[in-house]
């Protein structure tokens, strides 16, 4: 693939944090400083000249004073990574070979225990996720494109939840969780207790769905990461979202349960199940293998999954 455009490439990588550790922390970054930093600083921590010198010790004092944030740049490129108090690292980076920044990513989001990450545009991210109507406006978008609605704080603002690229990040213990739908999207073991393995691996409406390993997925739903805002990959943003469950899966832990609607396209049970299950996911398909609501379905997918995400039982059944 060619080097990156002029607005860089943004990606995030969320770990299981049992995986993270003063030593792996190093790798991750030996491995994604693709560019040439300049500056180093962290939590409470003041700018400064970067030195790998400088970068071990800041990492070993984030495990014995608790830094939070260790931020590596470059002043010329706009190119920055970051590691977060959240076990995710998230980076910027500009005028990179996108094969070269691809195999780094696979390789250390399955050597460190990746639960999910995603790559995309830098511009298109942070479009996808802004609510700010002049700010909008200001970046020469047209409003058309976008849905307005009445904000108590601001007046208005723009509902993001129509946007087919807009991202949940969710609070879980000792990490975050990221639900969305991009170019390029990571999916680990621990991320399968929310959207089952089956239903990712199986996924076909995209260029690529790659196993890195047994439990790892990488899809990516369009082969050139500059054409994000072709209509034909909207709609794969869209279509990705809604058949596997995306936001209704973050709609619910964002509300702190599973919402369940009187004509679902999509229901999650917890208890204890008949084939040793947790957890029951229930997706509703049409003739097409179109996920839909219930009443419009002619069959159900189910899955029974343990309390690490991986099915014991699965059926599908004629509605």
């Amino acid at each position: 693939m060619k080097i990156s455009e002029e607005n860089g490439i943004y990606y995030t990588i969320i770990f299981d944090p049992d995986y993270i550790t003063a030593d792996s922390i190093i790798e991750i970054y030996d491995k994604l400083l693709l560019f040439e930093p300049s500056y180093i600083y962290g939590t409470k921590i003041r700018r400064q000249k970067f030195s790998y010198a400088k970068l071990k010790m800041m990492i070993k004092n984030k495990f014995d004073s608790n830094i939070s944030n260790i931020f590596v740049g470059n002043d010329g490129k706009d190119s920055l990574i970051y590691f977060s108090q959240a076990s995710k690292i998230i980076g910027e980076i500009q005028e990179v070979n996108i094969d070269v920044l691809l195999d780094a990513l696979d390789n250390i989001f399955v050597k460190y225990g990746g639960v999910v990450g995603f790559s995309c545009s830098a511009k298109d991210h942070l479009i996808q996720n802004l609510t700010d109507v002049d700010r909008y406006k200001k970046m020469g978008k047209p409003l058309e494109d976008v849905t307005i609605i009445k904000d108590e704080t601001f007046g208005e603002k723009i509902d993001i939840e129509q946007n087919p690229g807009h991202s949940h990040y969710i609070s879980a213990g000792r990490t975050d969780l990221w639900f969305g739908s991009c170019w390029a999207m990571w999916f680990g073991p621990k991320y399968y207790q929310f959207i089952p393995q089956e239903v990712l691996s199986r996924y076909n409406e995209c260029f690529e769905n790659k196993r890195l390993t047994k439990d790892v997925i990488r899809i990516l739903l369009h082969k050139d990461i500059w054409e994000y805002d072709q209509l034909t990959n909207r709609e794969r943003q869209r279509r990705f979202r809604k058949q596997v469950g995306m936001d209704e899966v973050a709609h619910g832990l964002e509300q702190g349960h599973i919402k369940i609607e009187l004509d679902p396209e999509l229901e999650i049970y917890e208890g204890n199940f008949e084939h040793g299950g947790v957890r029951l996911v229930i997706y509703y398909h049409d003739e097409k293998g179109n996920v839909v609501p219930k009443s419009q379905s002619t069959e159900s997918r189910i899955y029974e999954l343990d309390d690490s995400g991986k099915v014991v039982w699965s059926t599908v059944k004629k509605t």
